[in-house]
């Protein structure tokens, strides 16, 4: 169960507001999936909570934007090619944004059965927006996983 609780942190002397979504499952216990804050690495764990809630059934179509996970040290292609499988199974579109992590991704999409026409790639998020523009209908669930800037080498 996928729950969503409003919450605050310090940024200086203001007070800014905060989603903080936590997945409560049986055996798998209270995992944060939202990035809390700046501080918090990306971890596999969270991804992988993510993509439990985004293949809860849902009307519509399941729609993934990544560019990957980050700063994964020598797990960064083991860990986006197991990312791969689990959208693969999660998600009914997969859209892969930029080269970083594009081959791990791709590996994993098809390693997990991912047919080829569900599988988009595209070199920016602006490319991802225009693209998920012409593919979205209302009732889809679109999860953005880890917007990198366009920037990031």
């Amino acid at each position: 169960m996928l729950i969503q609780i409003r919450s605050a942190k310090c940024a200086g002397v203001k007070a800014l507001g905060v989603t903080v979504e936590v997945s409560v499952s049986s055996g798998i216990g209270i995992h944060l999936v939202g990035l809390a804050d700046i501080a918090v690495k990306e971890s596999l764990l969270r991804t992988i909570t993510a993509l439990q809630a985004i293949g809860l059934k849902v009307p519509g179509k399941r729609i993934v934007i990544t560019p990957g996970m980050i700063e994964l040290g020598s797990k960064q292609v083991e860990c986006n090619t197991e990312f791969g499988k689990k959208m693969a199974v999660s998600c009914d579109i997969a859209i892969v944004v930029g080269a970083y992590n594009r081959d791990a991704i791709v590996d994993g999409l098809r390693q997990g059965g991912m047919s080829e026409d569900k599988i988009v790639i595209v070199d920016s998020f602006a490319q991802a927006q225009a693209h998920l523009l012409k593919i979205a209908s209302p009732g889809d669930t679109v999860l953005y996983e880890n917007d990198l800037p366009d920037t990031f080498k």
